[in-house]
């Protein structure tokens, strides 16, 4: 185990130089490490798909300042439907067939009455960036 922590803290330092970095992650009770860009996040996303899931981190976010880790925090599919079906931004289709596609793509996990991070999010936007997408999001929904 000492050997792979060696390699992984060496490999670390050669791909630090390129603007990428190693990241760990515990997903049901594994680790797992993934390379990451600290300069650019590949995203395949529309306007309409990261506009849902900016949303949705703002909810998570939000609701995350109440001393819960926003990693381990969910929301109520009921905020999104009040605030952008009712609120006239999607017909409750279009917002459907945007969270089945974020669903899909691993950027959100779906429940009966919850919807939280998917790893995509927990990898690819770092808390820091969560928290700015959360305030930006914040300032337009308002």
């Amino acid at each position: 185990m000492i050997d792979l922590e060696n390699l992984l803290k060496d490999f670390r330092k050669e791909i630090k130089p390129l603007g990428l970095d190693l990241f760990s992650y515990s997903e049901d009770g594994e680790i797992w490490y993934c390379i990451r860009s600290k300069y650019v996040v590949p995203n395949e996303l529309d306007m309409e798909q990261q506009a849902v899931l900016g949303t949705i981190i703002y909810f998570v976010e939000k609701e995350s300042e109440k001393d819960i880790p926003s990693e381990n925090h969910s929301i109520n599919p009921n905020l999104l439907q009040k605030k952008l079906v009712d609120g006239g931004y999607y017909s409750d289709y279009k917002l459907s067939k945007i969270l089945q596609t974020l669903e899909s793509l691993s950027y959100i996990q779906r429940e009966r009455k919850s919807i939280s991070y998917g790893i995509r999010t927990k990898i690819e936007f770092k808390p820091e960036k969560r928290k700015e997408i959360a305030e930006q999001t914040g300032l337009l929904l308002m």
